[in-house]
């Protein structure tokens, strides 16, 4: 289901706004996820998205808006009452208390029979793979299996929203990698709507069914990963996610004129103040008399990436990023080279 759809929102989210002083930390922020829906919280540090996911966990009292989960309003109730559940960033295990103790913790805070809490903590250990680690202590456990930890503790609980606030942050990138994919299939199995902070936008790719990109309290655009990545509806989403090429110029009907660098075959109207996005793949290096060549520039520098090879071309009126792979062989510094589109369908021609 598309947001906006008939059928009852997992979680929905009209005219969040929260103020610190006169700083605004979220503004009219606005969306609606499926249930069992997997959403990113995508940006830079300090643009909103953790004030964001505590005021829907109720840990950040708002100005104005509201919040319902599965058609129940919940704005202004406190965060116990609430059903949702928060993995935070330092995942905040008591160190004295043994895994199980851990998980079991907020069952017994509500009273629940012991005999349901053995069950459900067997359970929420189970469907994170550490039921061996039950009577062991947090300090005997990698960073990874706290992270699992953190998590059971959540969903012991049985939240219909599962928060997360840079769940991954503290861990180095294989484990990182690695604890993407299971969090996904396990949010995937036990299809709990779920959300997710982080300024990764690789982590954003790999879990989401949605990604929020933010910038400075604004909502910025919503959409599929896929849809971020190919048409970002922003030049802050264009550069945030990686399109480094944001040529400023015009359209003429049927191409983009980048003063000083070149003409480049898009569709582009003669719009004011607007600019190309186009991503380092999305071109190619040719002869400098190639007819395909859009741009003819030097080669500054040559940086390996892993497979691929990034060159710097310098143009009179400014720089254009080409990947290539390293295979190809990439120009020594000074060469002049001619920049060719790949395909002109993968550029984006952004507002003013």
């Amino acid at each position: 289901m598309e947001p906006g759809g008939d059928a009852v929102a997992g979680l929905e989210v009209s005219g969040l706004t929260k103020h610190y002083g006169a700083h605004a930390a979220i503004q009219d922020i606005g969306f609606r996820l499926e249930r069992g829906a997997l959403l990113t919280l995508l940006g830079p540090s300090g643009c909103g998205k953790t004030t964001l996911l505590r005021s829907i966990g109720g840990f950040v009292a708002t100005d104005s808006g509201t919040i319902r989960v599965e058609g129940q309003e919940i704005s202004a109730l406190p965060p116990e009452r609430r059903p949702t559940a928060t993995v935070f960033q330092g995942y905040a295990l008591f160190p004295h208390m043994s895994v199980a103790a851990n998980v079991a913790y907020g069952l017994k805070i509500q009273g629940m029979l012991k005999s349901e809490i053995a069950e459900r903590v067997r359970d929420a250990l189970a469907a994170v793979q550490l039921s061996a680690m039950a009577e062991r202590m947090p300090s005997q456990l990698s960073g990874g299996q706290q992270q699992r930890v953190a998590l059971a503790r959540c969903l012991v609980v049985r939240p219909r929203i599962l928060l997360l606030d840079e769940p991954f942050s503290a861990l180095d990138r294989n484990l990182r990698e690695e604890m993407q994919v299971e969090l996904r299939k396990l949010q995937q199995r036990m299809g709990i709507t779920t959300v997710v902070v982080t300024h990764d936008q690789q982590e954003a790719y790999i879990l989401s069914d949605w990604v929020a990109v933010m910038n400075a309290g604004r909502l910025h655009q919503f959409d599929r990963p896929a849809g971020v990545y190919d048409r970002p509806a922003t030049r802050f989403v264009a550069g945030f996610t990686g399109m480094t090429n944001i040529l400023a110029g015009h359209g003429d009907g049927t191409h983009f004129i980048a003063e000083g660098i070149g003409r480049f075959p898009v569709a582009a109207p003669a719009l004011p103040g607007s600019a190309l996005g186009l991503r380092p793949g999305a071109l190619r290096l040719v002869d400098p008399a190639d007819p395909a060549a859009c741009a003819v520039g030097e080669v500054a520098f040559v940086a390996m990436t892993g497979a691929e090879a990034l060159c710097e071309i310098t143009c009179p009126g400014g720089a254009l990023q080409v990947a290539m792979p390293r295979r190809d062989g990439p120009p020594a510094p000074g060469a002049l080279v001619g920049v060719a589109m790949v395909n002109p369908d993968e550029a984006v021609v952004l507002a003013a």
